[in-house]
């Protein structure tokens, strides 16, 4: 099935790493222009390495406007028009409410919402003068549903999502479809998906219920979750018994940038969470 991507610019903010990784080589599969946009321009370009396509390198972080506006610009000399966006970057510091730093939630706060309030006015105002485009934001199913080992996290990522229904309400009339993806936890499979910076690779991860995979050099899952721990939970409350990887959220965020596959979308959050999350 063709998708129509061919010759379309995507640009994709927290291009470096897992699922923003994952959705830069998927675009690209599928013939699109992809502009990979992060704060390392060497992750950015390992990843442009593997790209089936045109690719693009900004390196951008996206919590300052200015570089935002920047990628902006340099998408449009390159390209001449923003197709589709992709939000894929975000932050989080796990931990109980009233015992995290309260310096930790600046960083949460402005990686996961303040960025998105940034590549909004910068790129909506593009593809309402092209009376066309698509922006897809990356949440979590922890913007779904109650959590207390993450909650100023979660509560971006809420914000993440009615922030998105509320610019689709307003400016999906005038061609713009804008929708999020919500997916469950995807750790890493391999090391080398990660940006040397990513949470995943955090030491912390282990405070959280992750450990390392007994067969991680040798190409087995780079984490796993601990028995009897907050991820084994999760995992237990997931219908299909399994954690999802970056490429089945990648495959989501192609689903909602193709015009031919999801034309008639706009508003929706797409669950990619193995039922963790069931709306009613």
């Amino acid at each position: 099935m063709d998708l129509g991507l061919t010759g379309k610019t995507a640009i994709v903010i927290g291009g470096s790493s897992n699922i923003g990784r994952a959705s830069v080589l998927a675009l690209s599969r599928e013939g699109a222009n992809v502009v990979i946009a992060a704060r390392n321009a060497a992750n950015c370009e390992a990843v442009a390495a593997k790209a089936s396509g045109k690719t693009l390198v900004v390196s951008t972080d996206a919590t300052q406007y200015e570089q935002v506006q920047a990628l902006a610009d340099k998408t449009m000399d390159t390209f001449g028009a923003v197709d589709i966006v992709v939000g894929s970057m975000g932050w989080d510091s796990p931990g109980d409410f009233l015992t995290v730093d309260r310096s930790e939630w600046a960083p949460v706060i402005e990686s996961n919402y303040v960025a998105m309030l940034n590549w909004f006015h910068v790129f909506l105002p593009i593809m309402l003068r092209q009376k066309s485009g698509t922006i897809i934001t990356v949440s979590s199913v922890m913007g779904r549903r109650a959590d207390s080992l993450e909650p100023v996290y979660a509560g971006t990522k809420a914000a993440q999502i009615l922030f998105s229904q509320c610019m689709a309400r307003q400016h999906s009339p005038a061609g713009v479809r804008i929708n999020v993806v919500a997916p469950g936890p995807s750790p890493i499979q391999r090391v080398e998906d990660a940006a040397p910076t990513s949470l995943w690779l955090r030491a912390e991860q282990g405070e959280v219920g992750w450990a390392a995979g007994p067969d991680r050099d040798k190409g087995g899952p780079a984490l796993v979750a601990v028995p009897g721990g907050p991820q084994a939970s999760l995992l237990a409350a997931t219908p299909l018994g399994k954690f999802g990887t970056a490429e089945d959220t990648a495959a989501a965020v192609v689903f909602l940038a193709s015009e031919v596959a999801s034309g008639h979308m706009t508003g929706q959050v797409l669950g990619v969470d193995g039922g963790m999350f069931m709306p009613r």
